[in-house]
């Protein structure tokens, strides 16, 4: 069990890319500031191993709450990745955070895409 920190990839004005790398069950994540950017993209992979699946949490406190809501797709669903995919968010939380589901076995890394409306 360890906390996985976010690494920026590209930060600009317009787009902001995070990335959370060597993902294990058990991990927790360090949430990011999504603040400025509406339009996010979700993306997973690596290998599920057994029953894995991941989620994105968000809420509109701080980094440090206790309170974090599921986030969901473009259809409604909740966001529930178990094959390497990417999704369309559909919430403008002020903080992101990816979360394990279930699985055990996971080698996975996750990426946060967020950039400003046009």
């Amino acid at each position: 069990m360890a906390l996985i920190r976010a690494t920026a990839l590209l930060t600009s004005r317009q787009v902001t890319v995070y990335k959370w790398s060597g993902v294990h069950e058990g991990d927790t994540f360090e949430p990011v500031n999504m603040a400025t950017k509406n339009e996010k993209g979700f993306q997973v992979s690596g290998s599920f191993g057994t029953s894995g699946a991941i989620g994105l949490e968000g809420n509109l406190e701080s980094s440090t709450s206790q309170v974090w809501f599921r986030c969901t797709t473009q259809g409604g669903s909740l966001i529930n990745l178990t094959t390497p995919n990417r999704v369309y968010v559909i919430e403008n939380d002020l903080w992101n955070r990816p979360v394990i589901l279930a699985g055990t076995g996971l080698t996975l890394d996750i990426i946060l895409m967020a950039r400003e409306a046009m």
